[in-house]
Formats: structure tokens, C-alpha cells, sequence
């Protein structure tokens, strides 16, 4: 009994005082173990923050309209796995549709400050005061998709994002969708994203199963010119819309203009973080 009890405690790190030695490589194993864990949960939680920070800053300082959605789906066959990439593709075609009827032109570099914030992560139903759809915890073991969107007060739309989305059901329903409920973010934004994000905090989901739109600055690089890049850091740093407006005749097209203005941004944006890190 001794000796086993020695063994218990030599896998938690537990120096035993049995006369049994204490398994080395079980303890080192235990405690790479653990400091991974410690490390991704610490990641996971900076990571989330952030994403709440980037809300409140849209909602608060900019006076957009935050909205939490939820998205149900008609039975898709396949592992866990294809299930979560199928709804993936299919969050990520909701918002190219939404994106259009909120931006005249998603493409433009000048309109990138204003495309609508798009966070969602799969989830697995819970015990709930409330009665739940028995189709909502059986169809696809119950996974299903929670989202944030959070959208620019003046743009495109003709009327309020609830209004719209119930408005055009069969515009943005598309199999494998089967229901998208909406509901407005008037308080408690921590708790909101937290519910969101509760089944990647508790690992049944890998956080690679994250959608976020619109694609960050350094994803769409590669694809911009060289120009494009350099509005897209001005965008970045809030510098844009207070320099230049969008317009016909905003530059010429020829190369030698596009480098003169190249190197007359570049100066100007070296400048501007430079006097910033001294403050």
C-alpha cells in the first residue's frame, strides 16, 4: 500500500517519504504538462479581453450597434470536424452578403474603416432555466454557432440590422442554415462575449474554429499594392479619414504620381508614430 501510494504521489510531484523513489520523468512530464495548459489558458483569456476591448471601443468611442447572434443548422453530415468547417463557410458567406448592403463598394481600401466587426465561435447547448427546441440539442449533437456583430450607425442600411435581418430571411438562411436569432447589446458586454466564447474556454472547441471578419490589415497585405498597404496603416492609426476623402480625381493614376504620394505618406506616417513614442 505504501509503495503505490509512493507511485500516486511521485506522478503529481509529490515528494513521497515512503523510501520509494519518486518517478523523475513522470513529474517532469506532469509539470510541462500543466505550465501548457497554464500557458494557452493565460493566451486564451489575453486573446478574449482583447476581443471585448475591440467591442467596447466600436460601441462606446465610435457609437456603433452591437448585436449577439445566434445560428442554428440543418443536420450536416461528417465528423466534428467537417461540421464546424461547413458552418464556417457558411458564417463567412452570411457576411459577404451582410457586408454589401452595409458598404457601397467592400473592396475599396477608403471604406475598410467601416466595415462591420464580425466575431463568432461554435458552441455546444447547456442546461437552461428556459425550455430548449429539442431540434436545437439533437441536430448535430447540438453544435451550433454564437456570433458578435457589431455594425457602423451611419452606413448603407436603410434600417435597423434586427429589422433587416428578419426583413431578408431567405437573402441570408442558405442551406445549411436553418434559423439565425439576433438580439441587441445594451449592457453586460463582459458577460456577452464570455457566453460566446464559453465552449472555447472550456477547450471542447480548438480556438482555430474562431470566425473573425473583416480580415485583419497584415492578411490582406499581400494582396494590396503597395500604395493600398500604406492607406490601410494610415486607416490602422485613424489617420485616413481626417486627411483625405474618398472621390473621383483623388490622384492621378500614372506611376509617378502613385510613387511621389507613396513617399509623401511613408514621411508623414514616420512622423506621426514617431512624435506618438515620444509622448
Amino acid at each position: 500500500m505504501a509503495e503505490l501510494l509512493a507511485k500516486a504521489l511521485g506522478f503529481l510531484g509529490t515528494e513521497a517519504k515512503t523510501g520509494v523513489k519518486v518517478d523523475m520523468a513522470k513529474r517532469n512530464a506532469y509539470n510541462i504538462a500543466t505550465d501548457a495548459y497554464s500557458t494557452q489558458a493565460e493566451e486564451m483569456r489575453i486573446k478574449i479581453k482583447a476581443f471585448k476591448e475591440m467591442i467596447e471601443q466600436k460601441m462606446e468611442r465610435d457609437g456603433w450597434n452591437g448585436y449577439l447572434l445566434s445560428f442554428m443548422f440543418h443536420p450536416i453530415p461528417g465528423a466534428t470536424t467537417t461540421k464546424m468547417q461547413i458552418m464556417g463557410e457558411a458564417l463567412y458567406r452570411f457576411y459577404a452578403t451582410f457586408l454589401t448592403r452595409v458598404v457601397r463598394n467592400p473592396n475599396s481600401t477608403f471604406q475598410l474603416s467601416q466595415h462591420p466587426l464580425f466575431i463568432a465561435a461554435p458552441d455546444y447547448p447547456v442546461p437552461k432555466h428556459r425550455k430548449q427546441k429539442i431540434s436545437d440539442v439533437t441536430i448535430n449533437d447540438g453544435l451550433h454557432m454564437h456570433g458578435l456583430l457589431v455594425v457602423p450607425w451611419e452606413c448603407r442600411l436603410k434600417e435597423d440590422v434586427i429589422t433587416h435581418l428578419q426583413k431578408h430571411k431567405v437573402l441570408y438562411r442558405k442551406a445549411p442554415l436553418r434559423r439565425i436569432d439576433i438580439q441587441p447589446i445594451e449592457k453586460r458586454l463582459g458577460f456577452v462575449v464570455d457566453y460566446v466564447f464559453k465552449s472555447v474556454k472550456k477547450r471542447r472547441v480548438a480556438w482555430d474554429d474562431v470566425v473573425l471578419l473583416p480580415k485583419s490589415s497584415w492578411e490582406l497585405s499581400g494582396r494590396m499594392s503597395e500604395m493600398k498597404q500604406e492607406m490601410v496603416k494610415w486607416i490602422d492609426l485613424g489617420l485616413f479619414p481626417k486627411v483625405v476623402r474618398s472621390g473621383p480625381g483623388l490622384c492621378s493614376d500614372t506611376p509617378e504620381e502613385t510613387d511621389r504620394l507613396l513617399k509623401i505618406a511613408n514621411q508623414f506616417r514616420a512622423n506621426f508614430e514617431m512624435n506618438c513614442n515620444r509622448k
